[in-house]
C-alpha cells in the first residue's frame, strides 16, 4: 500500500479565501510531487474521503478551528491501523526580539477587544483546548499520544515578518483598520529590528500525535 497522506487546512473551517487557496496551489505546481498532490473542498468532519485510506493525516496551525469530537472521529475513520494523525501549531511571532513579541502581544488582545466591543464574538468559532493533548487522549480513537517539541531556524526580512504577521485567518474575516490593532508601531520595530536584509528567525513547534 502506497503512503496516503491528508492536510486538514483552514479550509476545513471555512475561513481560507479563494486568494490564499490559489496561492498554495500555485507553490504546489514547483513541488517535485506536485502529480500526486490534490486539492479537495470540504469541511475536517466530513471530508468525503474513503475509510482507511491515509497513512497520516496532519492539521497545520488549524485544528483549533474544528470541533473536536466530530473531526477527531472522521480523521479516525480515514486513517488506516497504526496511522498517524498530527496536529502542529507554531509560536507566533517567531523569536526575533523582544519588543516585536510585546507588540504583536498587545496587537492581539487589541483585537479581541474589538471583537468583543462590535458584538462579533459569535461568529468566532474557537477550541482553545485543541492547542492541548487532552482532545485527542479524551477521544479514545488513538492507542497512543504524545507531544513533541521542535525548533526550526529561518531567514526573514522585515517584510516578509509584516506580511506573516497580516496573514492569520481572523485578519481576511474582520476588516480592521492597521491603525485601530495598533499595526503602525509593529511595522516600525520591524523595519528597526529586522530591516531590509534577512536575519534569523527561531520558530518553536508544538506537535501532538496520535496513532490509530
Amino acid at each position: 500500500m502506497g503512503q496516503g497522506e491528508n492536510g486538514l487546512g483552514c479550509g476545513g473551517s471555512k475561513r481560507e479565501t479563494d486568494e490564499t487557496k490559489k496561492g498554495k496551489e500555485e507553490k504546489v505546481e514547483d513541488h517535485p510531487y506536485a502529480a500526486h498532490i490534490e486539492y479537495r473542498e470540504g469541511v475536517a468532519h466530513q471530508t468525503g474521503l474513503p475509510d482507511g485510506c491515509a497513512d497520516i493525516v496532519t492539521a497545520a496551525q488549524a485544528f483549533h478551528w474544528m470541533e473536536p469530537t466530530t473531526t477527531l472521529a472522521e480523521i479516525a475513520r480515514i486513517l488506516r491501523p497504526g496511522g498517524l494523525f498530527a496536529a502542529y501549531d507554531y509560536d507566533s511571532p517567531p523569536a526575533i526580539h523582544w519588543e516585536l513579541d510585546r507588540l504583536a502581544q498587545e496587537g492581539s488582545l487589541r483585537f479581541v477587544e474589538l471583537v468583543r466591543a462590535r458584538g462579533l464574538a459569535q461568529s468566532l468559532k474557537i477550541w482553545p483546548k485543541n492547542k492541548s493533548l487532552d482532545p485527542l487522549r479524551e477521544s479514545a480513537h488513538f492507542r497512543f499520544t504524545r507531544e513533541v517539541l521542535l525548533h526550526h531556524i529561518e531567514q526573514g526580512d522585515a517584510a516578509r515578518f509584516l506580511e506573516m504577521m497580516q496573514s492569520s485567518a481572523l485578519s481576511h474575516q474582520f476588516q480592521f483598520t492597521e491603525q485601530e490593532v495598533g499595526f503602525g508601531r509593529l511595522r516600525q520595530a520591524a523595519l528597526q529590528h529586522i530591516g531590509s536584509e534577512p536575519i534569523p528567525w527561531y520558530f518553536s513547534y508544538r506537535v501532538r500525535i496520535g496513532i490509530k
